[in-house]
Order: C-alpha cells, then structure tokens, then sequence
C-alpha cells in the first residue's frame, strides 16, 4: 500500500479516533467544566488517561477496518497503522484538557490539529 493511501486511512481513522474519545471522555467535561479542572492533577491524569486509551482504540480499529476495505492487510499494514496512530496520540498528548475537551464542538481547532498530525506524521 502506498504511504498516502495509508495517510489518508488513519486521517480518517484518527478524526473518528478524536470523536469517540470525544463522546467517552468529553460527553461528560464541557470546555468550561475542563478549563476549572485544570490543575487538579488526579482528575487530569484519570481524563488524559481515558482519553488517550479512546483515542489509540479507535484509531487502531478504524485504520484497520479501512485498510481491510481496502484489501490490505498483514504485519506490514498494522506496524504502519500503529505507528500512525502513536504519531498522532504524540500530537494530541501535550494539548491541556480544554483543548481535547473543544476538539468536537471546534471545526478549527479540529482542523489545525489534523493538520500538525498530518505534517509529523505523514513520513512515519
């Protein structure tokens, strides 16, 4: 499989990723409530937690799934898929909670975010 057509199969995957940890994580933090948080070091931990666990999830199942429906498959396939989605949990890992908590409900922030995984982990 040629690297953008792996590319484009983990952007999606990783959109999907960004929602489902959304609606696992986020269903119960508003950006207000996660911006209160802040600073309280257990609940950061225990959200960070949750959400990257989410995330790499989905990711791994949604690259996967693509990449069937693609025909492809094997080692090769799933060493590059979950070098893509650790690329892409490394870009979202630094982000303060009311940012992950906003990625949902802000198509720009969204946007920007895709973005930088795209240009880290694009050659990966």
């Amino acid at each position: 499989m040629s690297k953008p057509v792996v590319w484009i199969l983990i952007g999606l995957a990783v959109v999907a990723a960004l929602a489902v940890a959304w609606f696992t994580v986020g269903d119960r933090l508003l950006p207000g409530t996660a911006r209160m948080m802040e600073g309280n070091a257990e609940y950061e931990r225990s959200f960070n937690e949750s959400f990257e666990k989410s995330m790499r999830a989905e990711c791994i199942t949604s690259a996967t799934a693509a990449a069937k429906r693609q025909g492809q498959s094997g080692p090769e396939i799933d060493a590059e898929i979950q070098r893509r989605c650790e690329c892409a949990l490394e870009v979202v890992r630094p982000m303060p909670i009311s940012e992950k908590a906003e990625l949902s409900s802000n198509s720009e922030k969204l946007a920007k975010v895709l973005g930088e995984i795209a240009r880290k982990c694009g050659s990966k």
